[in-house]
Protein backbone atom coordinates (compact mmCIF):
# COMPACT_ATOMS: atom_id res chain seq x y z
CA UNK A 1 0.00 0.00 0.00
CA UNK A 2 2.91 2.31 0.61
CA UNK A 3 4.29 1.82 -2.57
CA UNK A 4 1.14 2.49 -4.31
CA UNK A 5 0.30 5.90 -2.27
CA UNK A 6 4.01 6.97 -3.39
CA UNK A 7 3.09 6.19 -6.90
CA UNK A 8 -0.11 8.56 -6.93
CA UNK A 9 1.56 10.94 -5.33
CA UNK A 10 4.52 11.02 -7.71
CA UNK A 11 1.82 11.44 -10.49
CA UNK A 12 -0.40 14.31 -9.57
CA UNK A 13 2.70 16.23 -8.67
CA UNK A 14 4.11 15.57 -12.21
CA UNK A 15 1.05 16.32 -13.63
CA UNK A 16 0.77 19.62 -11.55
CA UNK A 17 4.21 20.46 -12.81
CA UNK A 18 3.41 19.94 -16.22
CA UNK A 19 0.04 21.93 -15.93
CA UNK A 20 2.08 24.94 -14.70
CA UNK A 21 4.64 25.06 -16.93
CA UNK A 22 1.96 25.02 -20.29
CA UNK A 23 0.32 27.89 -18.44
CA UNK A 24 3.40 29.93 -18.35
CA UNK A 25 4.39 29.03 -21.50
CA UNK A 26 0.70 30.14 -23.04
CA UNK A 27 0.96 33.45 -21.14
CA UNK A 28 4.29 34.40 -22.55
CA UNK A 29 3.24 33.84 -26.13
CA UNK A 30 0.06 35.67 -25.11
CA UNK A 31 2.18 38.59 -23.96
CA UNK A 32 4.84 37.82 -27.20
CA UNK A 33 1.74 38.37 -29.07
CA UNK A 34 -0.18 41.26 -27.73
CA UNK A 35 3.08 43.38 -27.41
CA UNK A 36 3.89 43.00 -31.01
CA UNK A 37 1.18 42.71 -32.91
CA UNK A 38 -2.05 44.80 -31.34
CA UNK A 39 -2.62 48.29 -32.53
CA UNK A 40 -1.41 51.30 -30.56
CA UNK A 41 -4.01 52.79 -28.32
CA UNK A 42 -4.50 56.30 -26.66
CA UNK A 43 -2.63 55.65 -23.39
CA UNK A 44 0.24 54.09 -25.39
CA UNK A 45 0.74 56.84 -27.60
CA UNK A 46 -0.02 59.34 -24.58
CA UNK A 47 -1.66 62.55 -24.49
CA UNK A 48 1.03 64.24 -26.41
CA UNK A 49 1.12 62.57 -29.67
CA UNK A 50 -2.19 61.77 -30.93
CA UNK A 51 -2.58 61.62 -34.07
CA UNK A 52 -5.70 62.84 -35.77
CA UNK A 53 -6.61 61.05 -39.22
CA UNK A 54 -8.98 62.50 -41.81
CA UNK A 55 -12.46 60.89 -41.72
CA UNK A 56 -12.63 59.86 -45.79
CA UNK A 57 -15.63 58.25 -45.12
CA UNK A 58 -17.06 62.04 -44.27
CA UNK A 59 -14.63 63.78 -47.15
CA UNK A 60 -16.23 61.58 -49.71
CA UNK A 61 -19.87 62.42 -48.37
CA UNK A 62 -19.61 66.09 -48.26
CA UNK A 63 -21.68 67.62 -50.70
CA UNK A 64 -20.96 70.15 -53.67
CA UNK A 65 -21.67 73.23 -54.35
CA UNK A 66 -23.68 73.42 -58.07
CA UNK A 67 -21.18 74.77 -60.93
CA UNK A 68 -18.57 73.68 -58.95
CA UNK A 69 -18.00 69.85 -59.56
CA UNK A 70 -13.83 69.09 -60.23
CA UNK A 71 -13.01 66.37 -61.77
CA UNK A 72 -9.49 65.12 -61.63
CA UNK A 73 -7.56 65.47 -64.79
CA UNK A 74 -4.63 63.20 -65.94
CA UNK A 75 -2.08 63.77 -63.26
CA UNK A 76 -3.90 63.00 -60.53
CA UNK A 77 -4.90 66.95 -59.95
CA UNK A 78 -8.15 68.24 -59.76
CA UNK A 79 -9.39 71.30 -61.79
CA UNK A 80 -13.00 72.77 -61.56
CA UNK A 81 -15.33 72.37 -64.50
CA UNK A 82 -16.95 75.65 -66.56
CA UNK A 83 -20.27 77.00 -64.90
CA UNK A 84 -23.09 76.04 -67.05
CA UNK A 85 -23.26 78.01 -70.30
CA UNK A 86 -25.96 80.41 -70.49
CA UNK A 87 -29.03 79.47 -72.76
CA UNK A 88 -29.27 81.21 -76.28
CA UNK A 89 -31.91 83.68 -76.00
CA UNK A 90 -33.00 84.27 -79.26
CA UNK A 91 -34.77 88.19 -79.63
CA UNK A 92 -38.07 88.82 -79.60
CA UNK A 93 -40.14 90.25 -82.96
CA UNK A 94 -40.66 93.18 -80.47
CA UNK A 95 -37.21 93.67 -80.13
CA UNK A 96 -36.92 94.70 -83.81
CA UNK A 97 -35.71 98.58 -84.27
CA UNK A 98 -38.63 99.62 -85.08
CA UNK A 99 -39.58 103.97 -86.52
CA UNK A 100 -39.66 106.68 -83.77
CA UNK A 101 -43.39 106.43 -84.36
CA UNK A 102 -43.68 103.25 -83.57
CA UNK A 103 -44.69 101.90 -86.61
CA UNK A 104 -43.87 99.30 -89.68
CA UNK A 105 -43.44 99.86 -93.42
CA UNK A 106 -43.54 97.05 -95.48
CA UNK A 107 -41.29 97.39 -98.00
CA UNK A 108 -43.09 97.29 -101.35
CA UNK A 109 -43.08 94.53 -103.84
CA UNK A 110 -41.66 94.90 -107.32
CA UNK A 111 -42.25 92.34 -109.61
CA UNK A 112 -40.39 91.80 -113.09
CA UNK A 113 -42.34 88.67 -114.67
CA UNK A 114 -44.96 86.80 -114.97
CA UNK A 115 -47.45 85.89 -111.50
CA UNK A 116 -47.37 82.70 -110.80
CA UNK A 117 -49.90 80.26 -111.90
CA UNK A 118 -52.93 79.77 -110.02
CA UNK A 119 -52.80 76.12 -107.93
CA UNK A 120 -54.63 73.63 -109.96
CA UNK A 121 -56.85 71.97 -107.09
CA UNK A 122 -58.22 75.49 -107.18
CA UNK A 123 -59.62 75.06 -110.66
CA UNK A 124 -62.13 72.24 -112.68
CA UNK A 125 -60.48 69.47 -113.66
CA UNK A 126 -60.10 70.31 -117.57
CA UNK A 127 -58.71 73.36 -116.46
CA UNK A 128 -56.60 71.25 -113.70
CA UNK A 129 -55.10 69.66 -116.65
CA UNK A 130 -54.26 72.44 -118.51
CA UNK A 131 -52.73 74.69 -116.23
CA UNK A 132 -50.23 71.55 -115.66
CA UNK A 133 -49.39 71.26 -119.61
CA UNK A 134 -48.77 75.45 -119.21
CA UNK A 135 -46.53 74.76 -116.59
CA UNK A 136 -44.60 72.52 -118.41
CA UNK A 137 -44.39 74.73 -121.35
CA UNK A 138 -43.04 77.76 -119.22
CA UNK A 139 -40.39 75.22 -117.84
CA UNK A 140 -39.48 74.27 -122.35
CA UNK A 141 -39.69 78.43 -122.60
CA UNK A 142 -36.80 78.55 -119.85
CA UNK A 143 -34.95 75.87 -121.10
CA UNK A 144 -35.28 77.68 -124.79
CA UNK A 145 -36.90 74.87 -126.37
CA UNK A 146 -39.32 76.57 -127.92
CA UNK A 147 -41.41 73.96 -130.13
CA UNK A 148 -41.94 71.89 -127.69
CA UNK A 149 -43.04 74.70 -125.62
CA UNK A 150 -45.78 75.84 -128.17
CA UNK A 151 -47.07 72.41 -128.94
CA UNK A 152 -47.70 72.38 -124.93
CA UNK A 153 -49.64 75.66 -124.90
CA UNK A 154 -51.50 74.70 -127.99
CA UNK A 155 -52.93 71.36 -126.54
CA UNK A 156 -53.79 72.96 -123.63
CA UNK A 157 -55.87 75.61 -125.32
CA UNK A 158 -57.80 72.53 -127.00
CA UNK A 159 -58.41 71.23 -123.12
CA UNK A 160 -59.54 74.50 -122.10
CA UNK A 161 -60.05 76.78 -124.38
CA UNK A 162 -61.76 79.78 -122.38
CA UNK A 163 -57.97 79.81 -120.25
CA UNK A 164 -55.95 83.00 -120.58
CA UNK A 165 -53.02 82.03 -119.80
CA UNK A 166 -52.37 79.86 -122.65
CA UNK A 167 -52.34 82.36 -125.35
CA UNK A 168 -50.80 84.86 -122.96
CA UNK A 169 -47.39 82.75 -122.92
CA UNK A 170 -48.34 82.21 -126.88
CA UNK A 171 -48.56 85.80 -127.37
CA UNK A 172 -45.11 85.90 -125.32
CA UNK A 173 -43.55 83.19 -127.35
CA UNK A 174 -44.31 84.93 -130.71
CA UNK A 175 -43.17 88.34 -129.11
CA UNK A 176 -39.70 87.11 -128.38
CA UNK A 177 -39.48 85.60 -132.20
CA UNK A 178 -40.57 88.82 -133.43
CA UNK A 179 -44.00 87.54 -134.71
CA UNK A 180 -45.66 90.58 -133.67
CA UNK A 181 -48.70 90.87 -135.93
CA UNK A 182 -49.17 87.44 -134.25
CA UNK A 183 -48.34 88.41 -130.70
CA UNK A 184 -50.66 90.90 -130.20
CA UNK A 185 -54.36 88.87 -131.06
CA UNK A 186 -52.99 86.30 -128.34
CA UNK A 187 -51.72 88.90 -125.69
CA UNK A 188 -55.06 91.13 -126.47
CA UNK A 189 -57.38 87.49 -125.88
CA UNK A 190 -55.89 86.45 -123.06
CA UNK A 191 -56.74 90.03 -121.34
CA UNK A 192 -60.01 89.58 -122.43
CA UNK A 193 -60.34 86.00 -120.99
CA UNK A 194 -58.78 87.37 -117.35
CA UNK A 195 -61.29 88.29 -114.67
CA UNK A 196 -61.16 91.88 -113.32
CA UNK A 197 -59.84 90.65 -109.98
CA UNK A 198 -56.87 88.91 -111.40
CA UNK A 199 -55.19 92.98 -111.79
CA UNK A 200 -51.45 91.33 -111.56
CA UNK A 201 -51.74 89.06 -114.92
CA UNK A 202 -53.88 91.92 -116.80
CA UNK A 203 -51.13 94.46 -115.70
CA UNK A 204 -48.72 91.41 -117.35
CA UNK A 205 -50.57 91.60 -120.26
CA UNK A 206 -50.67 95.04 -121.01
CA UNK A 207 -47.22 95.17 -120.41
CA UNK A 208 -46.17 92.19 -123.43
CA UNK A 209 -48.74 94.43 -125.59
CA UNK A 210 -46.64 98.02 -124.69
CA UNK A 211 -43.55 95.75 -125.61
CA UNK A 212 -44.69 94.86 -129.17
CA UNK A 213 -45.82 98.02 -129.90
CA UNK A 214 -42.08 99.40 -128.78
CA UNK A 215 -40.84 96.66 -131.19
CA UNK A 216 -43.16 98.69 -133.79
CA UNK A 217 -42.14 101.65 -133.16
CA UNK A 218 -46.22 102.64 -131.88
CA UNK A 219 -44.32 104.69 -128.84
CA UNK A 220 -47.50 106.36 -127.82
CA UNK A 221 -49.40 102.74 -127.91
CA UNK A 222 -46.92 101.80 -126.09
CA UNK A 223 -46.71 104.71 -123.47
CA UNK A 224 -50.34 103.80 -123.34
CA UNK A 225 -49.96 100.58 -122.70
CA UNK A 226 -47.37 100.59 -120.07
CA UNK A 227 -49.26 103.26 -118.08
CA UNK A 228 -52.62 100.93 -118.25
CA UNK A 229 -50.26 98.00 -117.05
CA UNK A 230 -49.17 100.57 -113.71
CA UNK A 231 -52.86 101.40 -113.10
CA UNK A 232 -53.65 97.84 -113.12
CA UNK A 233 -50.62 96.83 -110.83
CA UNK A 234 -48.31 99.97 -109.88
CA UNK A 235 -45.50 97.61 -108.77
CA UNK A 236 -44.78 96.15 -112.19
CA UNK A 237 -40.93 96.65 -112.83
CA UNK A 238 -41.31 95.87 -116.47
CA UNK A 239 -43.49 98.54 -117.13
CA UNK A 240 -42.40 101.35 -114.75
CA UNK A 241 -38.46 100.28 -116.49
CA UNK A 242 -40.21 100.88 -120.04
CA UNK A 243 -41.62 104.18 -119.29
CA UNK A 244 -38.67 105.75 -118.02
CA UNK A 245 -37.08 104.77 -121.11
CA UNK A 246 -39.42 105.95 -123.52
CA UNK A 247 -39.42 109.10 -121.66
CA UNK A 248 -37.50 111.09 -124.24
CA UNK A 249 -39.27 109.60 -127.00
CA UNK A 250 -42.02 111.88 -128.56
CA UNK A 251 -43.11 113.08 -125.18
CA UNK A 252 -46.93 113.41 -125.26
CA UNK A 253 -48.95 115.54 -122.77
CA UNK A 254 -50.65 112.65 -121.08
CA UNK A 255 -47.46 110.89 -120.11
CA UNK A 256 -46.74 110.87 -116.12
CA UNK A 257 -42.82 110.31 -116.93
CA UNK A 258 -42.37 113.40 -118.75
CA UNK A 259 -44.41 116.21 -116.30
Amino acid sequence: MLYVNIIRTSVVLLLALFFVVCAQSLDAQDRHGRGGNRPLDEEDLGSDSRTVMPDTESANDEPFREGEEEFPDQDGRTAPSLPPEEEDIAPSPDSRASPSDGSFEEPQVVTSGPPPLPAPNALPPREQVAVSIVAAGVAAMEKEEVLRAQTLFERAIEIAPLQPYSYFFLGRLALARGEHQKALPLLRKAEILLTRDDQAWRSETMSAQGAVYEDLGEVPQARRAYRKSLRLFPQNLRAMSALARLAGEEPDADDPVTQ
